[in-house]
């Protein structure tokens, strides 16, 4: 069994300002999207919960999700959830105060970052804050549950029935054009299941 190793990242962007939250991290490592390693027993939401406010110094509301990555490594596998967040407080200041979990935080916006004003350790928030602007889909945060939870149906029937047959055009038979209709047939039954 490979070990695999559970991140959730943020990607906060303020709903009036349409600023995003970047943070200062130590060690030199430049600026960065909160977030960080899923400690054992903690779900990958109340992980991005906790990392933005020990790394940003916001509360957040997870709105959905930008992006789910499993990457397989020699040693280990790593699961990365890529969350879509804004914060509870729209006037909460973000952190100013260095710590072991960061130097500071603050509201940017992509063109600052485009332009070099900050030194991203990787191009990746960039891209999320272009993937945002752009009006990509964003998945609900429904899509993210427990092993075996219910799901969550909107105007569900409460019994299942299967889809109606899609309509085929007419088409004039023959005797040898039996076993393409066949086929044909046996084509749509499977996009049924």
């Amino acid at each position: 069994m490979t070990p695999t190793m559970g991140l959730a990242l943020c990607v906060v962007r303020h709903p009036t300002t349409g600023k995003f939250l970047l943070v200062h991290e130590t060690s030199n490592r430049g600026w960065w999207l909160p977030g960080g390693k899923v400690e054992r027993g903690e779900s990958f939401t109340a992980a991005a919960v906790r990392e933005c406010l020990e790394e940003g110094g916001l509360r957040i509301a997870i709105k959905g999700i930008i992006r789910v990555e499993h990457s397989i490594h020699k040693q280990f596998a790593r699961l990365r959830l890529i969350f879509f967040c804004e914060p509870v407080d729209l006037d909460a200041a973000p952190k100013s105060v260095a710590d072991d979990e960061s130097l500071e935080a603050r509201w940017v916006t992509a063109e600052e970052v485009e332009s070099g004003a900050f030194r991203l350790r990787a191009s990746e928030p960039l891209e999320f804050f272009r993937f945002l602007q752009n009006g990509n889909h964003v998945m609900p945060l429904t899509s993210y549950a427990s092993e075996g939870a219910p799901l969550l149906l909107r105007n569900a029937p409460t019994s299942f029935a299967p889809a109606p047959k899609v309509a085929t055009p007419a088409r004039k038979h023959r005797d040898d054009d039996k076993n393409d209709d066949d086929a044909f047939e046996s084509a749509d039954d499977a996009l049924l299941v």
